[in-house]
């Protein structure tokens, strides 16, 4: 007997319910801010389709470890080898060289099925910086192909017991996993933990819980306990009133769930529940014609190309126009995605799955050869430089200034569980810097002072109850005797329902409480860096917008573009109207206790709602809410004299 069971119409429905959501998902479609929970559901129908394949050949002798993988390739490749080398194609024509070398390396990571390793090591999935990350779903393939290595085992260790031993070990299974990703999650933001040599230390816990197999495994296992579930005899109106509570529990998880949120695990497990409930009572008349139509049933067949399309068509398009996508562009991408699958199912996913023949292995060997190939030659050559201008090869010369504020270390103090900039010794400060993010981007020209006046500056990020976010009061993760507290924050939040002069008074209110902290009492001097112009929306970063290939590059496009988000945007002007309230209560009433200055970046980077991206051919953005080093610097050299005579009056 082979792996071709009896064909379920009821299962490509429900995949194309999963697509649906991740599609809608991802073009931004009102309401479904939560539809990445498809991928969840895709888990839960390879878990039960996979179990139902193993368990039957194993059942019938016919079970071989090598054949079943590489049936599992035959179906997964020929479609991600084509998107690949679609991708690295017209990421030549499209992408900025190191956007393009990021591409070509997630694409080979992807090729070996393990780009859920890469992202891991590289970012959050919800980042804003996905958004232009054209092989980021492809995480989940690198989960499938982890799963199809170790269920075979599972399956045969689980042929040696009973039914009802098997559900209670299952149950236990996810029971127990449930617990350890919860307990986990409670230890974040990174790990500690220096087992294994130290491969997890420092990862943030969020990515590790979301791209690793192990803190996924859970999922399959919603669809392997089908299987072995007690074969019971429901009425038509009881398989229809559980069918309908199937969609609910999804329509809950969809609900309810959004991309970030704290323990995630809770709210995903109605949807593994329902999606669960709707495979084992598929077979529920009038209500499962929802997956059982023609429609769902064709989405449902092109549901994997799909999948693997649309996001890629999103990406590079959005990386073309830089602005947000309308809804008359979100229809075309469905379209062109959906023709485009409709084509790699028949041209690639059908006939690749049937047998193998020396042509097709030709073809994907060949194939194979160039995408592999190609990918090496973009990495020597840098992504392809000489697809830029003369003054974008000035600008690219500086790229390195604009990545990270430092090379970050681990803190010698155990307390301190984020990497660190510092120069010189932790243990001996003269100038502390905290914060978040915004405050390791100021690393930079305090790393110059530091040095022309051999001093030791360290900055800290996420401290202290994230710091200033709450008070300073009772933090006892530091102990120093620095004299100067510099802090830069992201400190206006267009989410916020409280006014700006009660978000304002509250910052201030927070660091003016170091005074009560006498881990902290040497402070003399409390230098706040303002909010710096930000877009909330996710556009194109800076630089990937400046350094696109001639043929797409419109440096003026980005210019107005930019400018006319500021300009549009109300929080722009909330933004300045914060920093002046910042520093009216830090003179107010941080002044009472420290010698306090305020330096407010947007009056030196902006004027009229004009506010500068490039300086010298050197890009003063990071990204949209980020300075480069050049952008911190140059904010620095612009209040140097009122910074500088502030923090050493006496030695100017």
């Amino acid at each position: 007997m082979n792996d071709k069971l009896k064909y379920i119409p009821e299962i490509d429905g429900l995949r194309a319910i999963a697509v649906i959501l991740v599609v809608f998902y991802h073009l931004k479609i009102p309401f479904f801010s939560g539809g990445f929970l498809g991928v969840d559901i895709f888990f839960v129908i390879s878990g039960y389709l996979i179990t139902k394949i193993i368990y039957h050949n194993y059942d019938n002798k016919n079970f071989n470890f090598f054949n079943f993988l590489i049936k599992r390739i035959k179906r997964l490749f020929p479609a991600l080898l084509f998107i690949l080398l679609i991708v690295v194609s017209f990421g030549y024509l499209i992408l900025s060289p190191v956007d393009y070398v990021k591409v070509v390396k997630s694409a080979i990571s992807s090729f070996f099925f393990i780009s859920n390793f890469y992202y891991w090591s590289e970012s959050n999935y919800f980042d804003q910086i996905n958004e232009f990350k054209s092989l980021v779903h492809t995480w989940s393939l690198g989960i499938e192909m982890s799963f199809y290595l170790i269920i075979p085992f599972i399956i045969l260790f689980f042929k040696k017991l009973n039914k009802k031993t098997i559900l209670s070990i299952i149950i236990s299974f996810l029971i127990l996993t449930t617990i350890v990703c919860l307990y986990i999650n409670s230890k974040g933001p990174v790990i500690e933990n220096n087992s294994l040599g130290g491969i997890f230390f420092g990862k943030y816990i969020s990515d590790t819980l979301f791209y690793l197999i192990p803190f996924r495994l859970y999922e399959f296992f919603f669809g392997v306990i089908l299987f072995y579930l007690p074969k019971q005899n429901f009425n038509k109106f009881n398989k229809q009133i559980f069918f309908i509570l199937g969609l609910v529990l999804i329509f809950i998880s969809l609900v309810i769930i959004k991309p970030n949120l704290e323990l995630q695990i809770i709210f995903t497990i109605p949807c593994l529940i329902g999606s669960a409930i709707i495979i084992h009572f598929r077979d529920a008349e009038h209500f499962n014609f929802i997956l059982k139509n023609r429609i769902s049933v064709f989405i449902g067949l092109i549901s994997y190309s799909l999948y693997l399309i649309h996001w890629p068509i999103i990406t590079l398009y959005k990386y073309i126009k830089v602005d947000k996508l309308i809804l008359s562009e979100k229809l075309i991408i469905l379209a062109i995605s959906i023709l485009l699958s409709f084509v790699s199912l028949k041209i690639i996913e059908k006939p690749f799955r049937s047998e193998l023949k020396k042509i097709k292995i030709l073809i994907l060997t060949f194939l194979s050869i160039i995408f592999l190939s190609l990918s090496s030659i973009t990495i020597l050559n840098e992504g392809f430089v000489d697809r830029l201008t003369y003054e974008q090869k000035k600008i690219l010369t500086n790229e390195k200034k604009l990545i990270q504020p430092c090379e970050k270390i681990f803190s010698k103090n155990k307390n301190i569980k984020e990497k660190i900039c510092l120069n010189g010794n932790e243990n001996d400060l003269d100038i502390l810097m905290l914060g978040d993010s915004n405050n390791m981007m100021w690393f930079e020209p305090f790393k110059n002072l530091s040095e022309k006046k051999s001093l030791n500056v360290v900055a800290y990020k996420h401290i202290c109850e994230n710091f200033p976010n709450e008070s300073i009061k009772y933090c006892n993760e530091i102990r120093t005797d620095a004299k100067i507290l510099i802090v830069g924050h992201t400190w206006f939040r267009y989410q916020e329902t409280s006014t700006l002069d009660e978000q304002a008074v509250n910052w201030i209110n927070n660091i003016k409480e170091i005074k009560k902290n006498k881990n902290l009492s040497e402070i003399r001097k409390i230098l706040i860096f303002g909010q710096i112009p930000f877009l909330k929306s996710d556009n194109l970063n800076y630089q990937s917008c400046y350094l696109k290939p001639k043929n797409f590059s419109d440096n003026r496009k980005c210019d107005l573009f930019y400018e006319k988000q500021l300009a549009n945007e109300k929080f722009f002007n909330d933004t300045k109207i914060l920093n002046d309230k910042l520093n009216i209560y830090g003179k107010e009433l941080i002044a009472q206790d420290f010698e306090f200055l305020f330096i407010d970046p947007i009056k030196t980077l902006c004027k009229n709602n004009t506010c500068k991206q490039i300086h010298n051919s050197k890009v003063l953005f990071r990204n949209n809410n980020h300075l480069s080093n050049y952008g911190s610097q140059y904010v620095y050299d612009q209040n140097k004299d009122i910074i500088e005579n502030f923090l050493f009056p006496n030695n100017l």
